[in-house]
């Protein structure tokens, strides 16, 4: 078995495999993580394509997620193999930190690589027919000040993602006063995920939640820290339910924690 870079040739496999595991991810979504020059994206790789495993850095701190393995291939030590390749280059460029949010049957793993528990963090769905209310937008030259804003809640400038949700995302929204309260992303299809959102108070994202769902038709998902009570129940008030859950894991320094009782929404389980 060999583990290499991924292509866009590899994308409709991985794409592939998330919808094996009904993840909901999109074909675009795979490509854009590909593609982004933050990322490394791993595939392993036997006679064909048996897994693969996604990082995203932000200066020393660091994401892992996608790991998938096709089920044909499991149990034979591909999964560790993927993790340890993911770590150990995010750990040659520097990184000090790593977060990843880990389904149930994969806490063991993790922990024998190292990572400990730090909170679960929620998913939630609900059904909404919007009404198009008028609403905000956000700009490319907004996303660096966004970037600035966003920095102190969740721990580290993630710019070049922030710019990457600016293409995928068909709902941008913000929050001015003087300065920026808050901002909403969400990604629509057959399934709208909002994410990521981060306000200073649970009544500017009661505006954005508000606006955005005005925006969109269908089942919306939406994954929130559980350490962020007021945002889950402002979501429950507004008719979404707890579907399932994930466990927010770290691994090496505890820091770059931010402030996950303002993250009303996460950008997605593999980039925080």
């Amino acid at each position: 078995m060999m583990i290499r870079k991924a292509t866009l040739n590899d994308a409709q496999f991985c794409h592939g495999l998330t919808v094996l595991e009904n993840w909901g991810h999109t074909l675009d979504e795979i490509a854009a993580v590909v593609t982004n020059r933050s990322a490394d994206f791993f595939i392993a790789e036997d006679t064909k394509p048996t897994g693969m495993v996604a990082s995203f850095q932000y200066g020393r701190a660091a994401w892992i997620g996608l790991l998938i393995v096709s089920k044909e291939y499991r149990y034979q030590g591909i999964g560790t193999a993927l993790m340890e390749k993911a770590l150990k280059t995010l750990k040659s460029r520097g990184v000090t930190t790593v977060r990843l949010e880990a389904v149930s049957e994969a806490v063991p793993l993790y922990k024998r690589l190292g990572f400990t528990p730090e909170f679960d963090s929620l998913r939630l769905r609900g059904e909404f027919h919007g009404a198009k209310l008028p609403h905000s937008t956000i700009s490319e030259k907004m996303v660096k000040d966004i970037a600035v804003f966003d920095q102190d809640y969740f721990g580290a400038n993630r710019k070049i993602l922030l710019e990457n949700f600016l293409v995928l995302s068909s709902v941008r929204l913000v929050e001015i006063d003087t300065s920026i309260k808050g901002y909403l992303f969400a990604r629509t299809g057959s399934l709208t995920k909002v994410g990521p959102c981060v306000c200073k108070n649970e009544k500017i994202f009661e505006s954005l939640l508000t606006q955005a769902l005005s925006q969109v038709k269908g089942p919306v998902s939406v994954g929130i820290p559980d350490r962020n009570k007021q945002g889950v129940s402002l979501l429950e008030q507004y008719g979404f339910t707890v579907t399932g859950s994930s466990l927010r894991m770290v691994w090496g320094k505890k820091r770059y924690t931010g402030k996950p009782e303002r993250i009303y929404a996460i950008g997605a389980p593999e980039k925080g």
